[in-house]
């Protein structure tokens, strides 16, 4: 019988975490169920409808040229959790310190919110990095000492960013300390990249796209995740000649391409 549900945002996390329990954990029967949409980024009203999924299919082809993954669960994560109907299985949501770790929790609570299952939750929102970043023992010690009940705190502040999520018009939505979130522009960044060019340009000119977003995502402390992102705002900035660039809009992470600023 599986005792033990963990919602987890994204493969790292659930590969890590996975290979922790392998080396210091005992062998509960324990099932993992990963999302890997970014919730920080691209249109959410609506959420599971098919409105949304065309809107955000069509909004991911423009940002990346390919689509992303779609925002609803899968058919076999939709099937592992309509199995945490027992009051004797245990969901743990793990809640990560980057933004889309946070949405993620809320939307774990989300659909654990009607079921009769203990949850429990473990708190990183103070690590420095991505859960998916961690190693196997540096996640173990996290869990050891911050995996606690939900509280009434979690839930109002679980359900509050829920609904704030669904309410969302932006396509780009970033952390803040008192609301959990507010919506920016997606051009947002763009100052950051571009004075990012500007401060590289004095080691090395042209300064190549991959080594600016690099940069921007070490100045940001924003996750991996969001690389591609940042990319497409490069592109956009080029376009818009704020920024000269050499070789092909179409590869801007190729060593080959370069930057400098106009």
């Amino acid at each position: 019988m599986i005792k033990e549900f963990h919602f987890l945002q994204g493969f790292a996390a659930t590969g890590n975490i996975r290979e922790m329990f392998q080396r210091f954990n005992d062998n509960t029967s324990r099932i993992f169920i990963p999302f890997t949409s970014q919730l920080s980024i691209g249109p959410v009203a609506n959420f599971n409808s098919r409105l949304n999924s065309e809107k955000r299919l069509k909004w991911s082809k423009k940002i990346y040229g390919r689509s992303v993954a779609p925002l609803y669960m899968d058919q076999k994560q939709q099937k592992f959790t309509k199995r945490i109907d027992d009051p004797k299985v245990t969901a743990y949501i793990w809640m990560g310190s980057t933004l889309d770790e946070i949405l993620f929790a809320a939307y774990a609570y989300y659909l654990l919110e009607p079921k009769p299952c203990k949850i429990l939750v473990v708190d990183m929102q103070t690590a420095r990095c991505s859960i998916g970043s961690h190693s196997p023992e540096e996640l173990f010690k996290e869990y050891s000492t911050k995996c606690r009940p939900i509280s009434k705190k979690d839930q109002d502040q679980f359900s509050e960013n829920w609904h704030m999520l669904l309410e969302s018009k932006s396509s780009l939505r970033i952390k803040h300390l008192k609301i959990g979130f507010r919506n920016v522009p997606e051009r947002h960044y763009d100052e950051k990249l571009i004075s990012i060019v500007k401060v590289l340009e004095n080691e090395i000119s042209p300064v190549s796209g991959e080594r600016i977003v690099a940069r921007a995502l070490l100045d940001l402390r924003l996750s991996f995740d969001m690389e591609r992102f940042l990319f497409y705002r490069l592109k956009e900035i080029c376009k818009q000649k704020q920024l000269c660039y050499h070789g092909s809009l179409l590869s801007l992470k190729l060593s080959n391409i370069q930057f400098y600023s106009s």
